[in-house]
Formats: C-alpha cells, structure tokens, sequence
C-alpha cells in the first residue's frame, strides 16, 4: 500500500476514535432520563421481537406515525442483546459515530468535485460533527432522526463517486441507500425534489454523459424504487398515514407572514439563535460557536465563488430543500425537523477549514505542519466547546428532568418493588401507559409488564377496600389527589419518593395496608344498587346553598362488585320541578374522571370518587316555586341506553330536593 494512502488511513482511524469517545463517553446518564419518543421506539422495537419477519408492520401509525428502519435495527439489537435504553442509545451512538465516516467518504468526493485538496476535505468533514452539539445530542437520541442524516450522507457519497467513477455497483450502492433513506424519517420525501434539478443541469451541461450512462442511472432509479416500492405502496394505500404528521405541524393555514418569520429564524440558527427546545438544544443556542463560526464563514464564502461548479450547486440546494421542513413548520428551527441539513453545515465548516489550511500551507511551505496545527487547534476549541455544553451544561440541567421524562424512569423500580409485594399499584394524574415507565419495567424484568391502575386525581379517585395497594402520585399535575386521598385512608402512609433536579418533589407514595381503615367524611350516604356490578354510596355537594351562575360540584361514590362489562358515560343533571314538570338547567355527562376512572377499569372493591362540574344558567331561581334535585346514571353513549337501576323509573337516580329558592 503506498505510504499516503497508509497515512490517510491511519487518521481515519484516529478521528473515527475520537468520535466514538465522544459519542459513548458517559452514555449510561447523558443525557439523562429516556424520553417518551424514544421509549415509544423501543417498545415497537421489542414487540417486534415476538413476530416472525413477515408479520413485522411497513409502518408504525401510532405516536403520530413512523417510519419503520430504525425500529427493525433497534428489534435486531434487542433480540442479540436485551432492552434497555443504554443498548438503544448505543445503536444511535454507533450510528452518530459511522456518520463522520460517511462524511468522509462525501468530502472526499465533494473535494475532487471542488478541485481542492480532497485529503484535507475528507478529514475536516470527519472531525467537525465533534464541534456541533446539534450532532452530539442527535447521537445520543433514540429517534428516526440521525439515521435519516447518515443514510442521506452515505446516499450523496454514492452518488457523487457513481457519477465520477461510473461503476455498476455504485451506481446501484446510491440506489440501495437512496431506497432505504425513504424508510428513515418524513424529510427523505424531499430527495426526488433535490435530484430532479440536477438532472435537468447535468442532461444540459453534459447530454452525452447521460445519456451514456442511462442505463447505469436507470439501474440506480429501479434499485431505490423497488426498495422503497413496499412503503409506497402502503402510503397509496393508506394516504392518512402519509399527510397525517406533516399536516399537523404545517404553517401554510397560519399564511405568509408566518412562513416569512420562520424564513427568518432558520436564517439566523446558524450562528444567532437555534432551537428552543431543550430536547433538542441548549434553548436558542446556535449551530456554531464564536470559534467555529469563523471557518463556517470562510467556507460559505469559498461556496459563493464557486457557485457555477455542480458540487457548489448542489450543497446549496441541499442546504435549502432539508431546511425547508423547519421554515414550513411551527417552532422553528426545529433541529429534528432540520437534521437533513445537519451535514451541510459540517460540510461547509470543513471548506472553510481547508480552505484555511491551504492558504497556510502555500504562504509557510517549509512548514506545512503549521498549518495543520492552526486546523486541529481550531477543531479542538470547538470540540472543547461542544464537551462543556454537553456535559456541562445541556446534560446537567434541571429542566431535562421533565422534557426526557426523567420522573417517569426512576418510578420504574419502585413500580415493580410494590408489585412484586402484591400490591395493586396507582398512578395520577396521569403515567399507567406511559411508554417510558413501560419500557423502564421491560428492561427491569425483562418481560411485558403488569397493567397499571390509573386516574386523573383532579378528578377521580379510586380507592381499594381489603387490598393493599400503592398510590403513586405526580405531584406538579395533580393538586387535588393526595390531600383527597389522605382523608379517606387515615392509617396509610406517605412519602416523597422521587424529587426533580432542583429538589422539588416529583413523585408521592402513599402506602395502603390490607386491613387500613377506609372512610369517606364528607359523604352523605344515599345508598342504589345499580346493574352490572355498580353501587352508588353516597354523594357530597360543594355547597349547601345554590344562586344563579354558581359552580356546583357534585362527588358521587360509586362501588365495584364485581369489574362492570361495559364502558359508560355517567350523567349527572340539576333538574328543577314545580310540581307539573321537570326540566334540566344544568348537566355534566362524561366517562367518569373525564376516562380517566373509566368504568370498564373498576376492580371488585373499589370505590370510585368522580366529581362533576355543574354551572348553574343566571336565570336559574327566577322561579320561586322551583324545587331543585340531581338526577344521575349511566348509560351507553354508542347506543344511549341507560344502565338498569331496578325500582327506579327510567333507571335515574334522583336526589333531593336539595336547593329551593325562596
């Protein structure tokens, strides 16, 4: 091997390790937590594990719907390894790593296209993702994103060696990545709009080439086709699933002056303010820092002079048509949304950086290795900036706590210590199905884990007789549970389990004993029997006297038998009756705790406290005779059939007189 060739090889291999050091360097806890996206992936991912590859689905359409790529490679993973969300964050890490490979192999093609030192080119594209946190956070997150940016790098590297070299096999390589970017993230849709200019440039600029390579380029449009041909299909089959996401963030309904806005702040991500998100990015931190920004400058400035060469054209347009998803979208810049125009930044970075670099070297010949100290010393400090920001700054902060669903990963192993003392276990407001929380126990026990029980305690509550069980409570969302709780079991016990990064508590446990007394003191006991396993208790009234545009809350406490068989829709109503006629001025009808305490959730012994709003009209009380009860039941909303309540006309409860207007 010649003695160049070795020495190229040999930096490749220096770089690729400083890469990997960045990207699996403390993977375990930065970022913190594991956020729902992610651990939605991971779920899908490990489900697919118990399927045969033919019944592996061409599309995800839950959580807004996904494409399936980084889904198959995270099942693969997990069938050779075990869930857990360090072994899906590795494949993402693996994955940010390989893609300064890939960007190797485009500035090696970019630069013979460019006429400048190719070598150089190469090895800047490599090591500048080093100095973007964009690319450091992409890396270590579980989502489509970072494997669409490595397979449209690898695509254009294809591409652009096809085209130079005119071989078969990287004519139908460029094919085969092209076909399976469609398979990665929504952007990939963009790539045809990209290649067709091109193709109009290339048949005008060089007819004779094209069509002597026709077939070679028929051969790479067949191979990217027939890959993609079974997505396609679906979507042509299923055009909800196609427009469903991308019509929910577009801005084109909230008109010009909105797109314009979002043209101005995808200008200015570059070195003035970047995404808010905190997912995504230190809030409104830019793509480049003050050190980098000087080559970026250089190397858009180096583009522009070369803006007649195709490799110049073509980074332009790449630039343009991958950020054209995040200048058509609310929150812009989003950097997910942008992820496709990622390597154009590191592309144009690396220019900049050769370019500097060969000026150095031609003005100190006798000295070249100045020049590659002036290079490496500036991809250092923007290395160095980018660990601090990481490690220092975004991993740390305390608001991740909530954005990456930190909470809900460190219930994980308190859930599975009270089920495993057979304790029925509850969560509010909200959290039985989440996806982190059920991933977390999956890596946990290794297996799908047990159904929670829940309810929104703003709401609802459930409470379980002759059962211990564990209450577990998200105390920034839910105000009204815990205190509500605590009234009604005297003997449990209460603890803060989980508190956030700024020592706020988080989490809640309120433990219940079998034999621990159970009470219910604001109650007024009006004891139904109702079919289907349902028992009204009693009611409670949030006032004793009623006047016109009041807010009445009504608590009714219902008990469980047995689990009902259906789901009902509870009605509760303020009816007026003069004596002749009744008549309705007020009314809440819902699934009780708005389905958070759906009735097809009720377990045998349970009492179930639903409260409902009624706001009472300001012509109520303008009859003076008026007498005023509550009539309350269920019925069936599909049908509207009420639920039997045997010795009741109509099968409605009916309470009162409660209020009377003198």
């Amino acid at each position: 091997m010649h003695q160049k060739s070795r020495l190229w090889i040999i930096e490749l291999v220096v770089v690729l390790l400083a890469v990997i050091f960045f990207r699996f360097y403390h993977l375990d806890s930065s970022p913190p937590g594991f956020h729902y996206d992610e651990a939605y992936n991971g779920l899908d991912s490990y489900a697919l594990t118990m399927q045969s590859l033919g019944e592996w689905p061409i599309f995800f359409n839950n959580n807004f719907g996904r494409e399936p790529l980084l889904i198959y490679l995270l099942a693969i993973v997990q069938t050779l390894a075990f869930p857990a969300p360090i072994v899906l964050r590795s494949v993402m890490a693996f994955i940010g790593a390989l893609l300064s490979v890939g960007l190797f192999w485009l500035g090696w093609e970019l630069g013979l296209a460019l006429k400048i030192n190719h070598h150089r080119f190469a090895l800047w594209s490599a090591l500048v993702p080093l100095t973007i946190l964009w690319s450091q956070i992409f890396s270590r997150y579980v989502i489509r994103a970072e494997l669409f940016a490595f397979l449209l790098v690898l695509f254009w590297a294809a591409l652009w060696h096809a085209w130079r070299q005119g071989g078969w096999l990287t004519w139908m390589l460029a094919g085969i990545f092209g076909g399976l970017t469609f398979y990665t993230y929504i952007p990939s849709r963009l790539i045809p709009f990209m290649l067709a200019p091109f193709l109009v440039w290339a048949y005008w600029r060089s007819k004779s080439r094209i069509v002597k390579d026709a077939p070679k380029l028929i051969i790479a449009a067949l191979t990217a086709l027939i890959i993609a041909l079974p997505l396609m299909w679906y979507f042509w089959n299923n055009p909800v699933a196609f427009w469903t996401r991308t019509d929910q963030v577009n801005m084109f309904q909230q008109g010009a002056y909105a797109i314009l806005h979002n043209v101005v702040a995808v200008i200015k991500m570059a070195f003035l303010e970047g995404d808010q998100n905190i997912r995504n990015n230190i809030p409104g931190r830019p793509v480049l820092d003050p050190v980098m920004t000087i080559p970026f400058l250089l190397g858009l400035a180096a583009l522009v002079r070369r803006w007649r060469q195709p490799a110049a054209i073509f980074l332009g347009v790449w630039w343009g048509t991958m950020l054209t998803p995040t200048i058509l979208s609310d929150f812009a810049p989003n950097f997910s949304r942008a992820i496709g125009a990622m390597p154009v930044f590191v592309l144009i970075v690396a220019l900049g950086l050769e370019r500097t670099t060969s000026w150095l070297t031609l003005r100190f010949p006798s000295r070249p290795h100045w020049a590659w100290a002036a290079g490496l010393g500036l991809v250092g400090i923007g290395s160095a900036l980018t660990w601090h920001a990481f490690f220092l700054q975004w991993s740390p902060s305390p608001l991740l706590f909530y954005a990456r669903d930190v909470g809900f990963l460190q219930l994980s192993p308190l859930v599975e210590q009270y089920a495993a003392e057979n304790m029925r276990v509850y969560i509010s407001p909200r959290g039985k199905n989440h996806p982190t929380l059920q991933y977390a126990r999956l890596s946990t026990t290794g297996r799908w884990p047990s159904p929670l029980q829940g309810f929104d305690g703003r709401v609802c509550v459930r409470v379980s007789t002759k059962t211990s069980a564990a209450y577990l409570f998200i105390l920034p969302e839910d105000f009204r549970g815990p205190d509500l709780l605590a009234s009604y079991l005297p003997q449990s016990s209460a603890s803060i389990v989980i508190r956030d990064r700024e020592n706020k508590p988080w989490a809640l446990a309120r433990i219940q004993k079998e034999d621990g007394q159970v009470q219910f003191p604001e109650m007024t006991p009006y004891p139904v029997v109702l079919d289907d396993g349902i028992e009204l208790l009693g009611y409670w009234l949030s006032q004793s006297e009623l006047t016109p545009a009041d807010r009445l809350y009504v608590r009714l406490f219902w008990k469980a038998k047995h689990s009902p068989q259906k789901d009902y829709t509870a009605f509760v109503h303020l009816i007026t009756d003069d004596g002749q006629s009744q008549s309705m001025v007020a009314g809440a009808d819902g699934k009780p705790g708005n389905g958070s305490c759906a009735t097809t959730t009720w377990l045998p012994g349970e009492v179930v406290v639903d409260e409902k709003e009624l706001v009472v009209p300001a012509k109520a009380g303008q009859n003076a005779s008026a007498t005023y009860f509550l009539e309350i039941g269920f019925y069936v909303l599909e049908t509207g059939e009420r639920l039997s309540i045997p010795e009741h006309p109509d099968n409605r409860i009916l309470i009162g007189p409660l209020f009377t207007y003198p």
